[in-house]
């Protein structure tokens, strides 16, 4: 996804975006976005925006946290994949402390889809025999 569509996925639930940050890899996009109303604060080399390295960091301890779980030594790449968006997901699902919304989480808020407790919030349990 580009972010361009990210940004229209906001502009399509009334939400305006005004600022980007991001590291040097964005500086050659600054002016198509300063065209459009969007400053995209641009960080210095070696200097990181704190709420996004915040959230890698707990995306990186949720998965961690799975595969400590799993009884495997290497993982295919598609199981990468997936814990990731599985972490995402849940996270995205619930309301953060300092939210957009007060009620609402914002994967709901972007998407309209709402947390069916049937189908994600069921486990199964498998009988061994012995």
């Amino acid at each position: 996804m580009t972010i361009k569509q990210v940004i229209q996925i906001y502009h399509r639930h009334s939400f305006k975006v005004q600022h980007l940050h991001g590291n040097g890899q964005f500086e050659h996009i600054t002016k198509h976005f300063s065209d459009v109303g969007i400053t995209i604060n641009v960080m210095g080399r070696n200097e990181h925006v704190p709420e996004i390295e915040q959230m890698i960091r707990t995306i990186k301890e949720r998965i961690w946290a799975t595969v400590n779980q799993l009884p495997f030594k290497t993982f295919p790449h598609r199981l990468i994949v997936e814990m990731v968006y599985n972490v995402t997901f849940w996270l995205n699902a619930f309301l953060h402390n300092y939210g957009i919304h007060e009620v609402i989480g914002l994967r709901t808020i972007l998407t309209g889809l709402h947390i069916d407790h049937n189908k994600h919030c069921s486990l199964e349990f498998v009988s061994y025999d012995t």
